[in-house]
């Protein structure tokens, strides 16, 4: 293929982008189309461009086929920047699910959340704060999506009440901010909702040791689960049964969130441990030996396990017999 002909086929595949067909995208591909060409003036990827359409399932298939996730165009906009602008939250997850960089800068240092904030994208905010997004980035105009949110919030009016309390919420808890910022101290409203986030932060699940900062910032998922396990029992009961929406009603959303991968990450281990103690190629091992080879998987390698066609011949593992649950409680004993 001379020059020519590959320019053309990749005008092709970045002019698909912009629609839905899946089966010509496929075949351009195939036809050599470089899936990373990027337009004259723009310089925008195919990815940008279906992303820019909110084309999810175009995205996914550029993804699959080795899209740069973390491309740039002219302005340096990745994927990302360009989804959030669109607001579009799905297209976003995506993105992150498939290695997007959530502290990218543009040309002017602006972030993804600095974007959705500009642009007043609450679940996309919150969406990149729960990925890890910076509230401290600063852009080339010494702005931090913080101080954004917080300039039309003067003289106990605030234009965006929402979107400033929860980047204060995620900010108390991620930033690792000791003092307030200067936009916050300014407003009286908001500097008290900043001293309830540090007061619920520094709280205690139940009687317990484990502070709701440490088990909020708590990124080892067997650990997340090892809070679930009978060994932990007020701390699981405290959780299990929701005591701590009344205790803390600020961070009550995300302690569920939190919550909920740990009980995923639980099962995920639970069910296993039935698989690996009743196969034939494993039953032998010793239990610890098993814990640990669990422990270093992710959750979609326990999975690949849990299906795995040498694990339990002809039984059910979405509704484990009696003996599997008991193999499996003896094994968490």
């Amino acid at each position: 293929m001379n020059e020519r002909e590959q320019r053309e086929l990749d005008e092709l595949l970045m002019n698909s982008s912009k629609g839905e067909n899946i089966q010509q995208i496929t075949e351009l591909i195939e036809a050599g189309a470089n899936i990373n060409a990027v337009t004259t003036v723009q310089k925008e990827t195919p990815l940008h461009i279906a992303v820019r359409y909110v084309h999810k399932e175009v995205a996914e298939l550029l993804l699959n086929k080795g899209a740069n996730v973390n491309a740039v165009e002219r302005r340096k906009w990745t994927p990302l920047h360009t989804a959030v602008k669109s607001g579009k939250v799905e297209v976003a997850e995506l993105l992150l699910d498939r290695g997007a960089n959530v502290n990218a800068v543009d040309n002017i240092d602006m972030t993804p959340l600095h974007f959705a904030v500009k642009y007043v994208q609450e679940e996309l905010v919150k969406l990149l704060l729960e990925k890890g997004a910076s509230v401290n980035a600063v852009d080339k105009k010494g702005r931090t999506p913080l101080s954004i949110v917080a300039t039309g919030c003067y003289q106990g009016y605030c234009d965006k009440p929402m979107l400033v309390r929860t980047i204060i919420v995620y900010a108390v808890l991620h930033s690792g901010i000791t003092m307030k910022p200067e936009c916050i101290v300014n407003n009286s409203e908001l500097s008290e909702f900043w001293d309830l986030c540090k007061n619920e932060v520094s709280g205690r699940l139940s009687n317990s040791t484990i502070s709701l900062y440490q088990f909020l910032r708590e990124n080892d998922k067997n650990k997340l689960a090892g809070y679930l396990f009978d060994q932990n029992y007020d701390v699981k009961r405290y959780l299990e049964e929701k005591q701590y929406e009344k205790d803390f009603p600020i961070y009550a959303n995300i302690i569920t969130g939190q919550l909920h991968k740990a009980m995923k990450r639980k099962d995920l281990l639970y069910r296993s441990d039935i698989v690996m103690n009743h196969s034939v190629d494993l039953k032998d091992f010793p239990q610890e030996v098993k814990s640990k080879i669990t422990n270093c998987l992710t959750n979609e390698e326990l999975r690949n396990v849990i299906r795995a066609p040498f694990s339990i011949p002809s039984r059910n593992l979405d509704n484990p017999s009696a003996e599997q649950l008991q193999a499996a409680a003896q094994a968490h004993n």
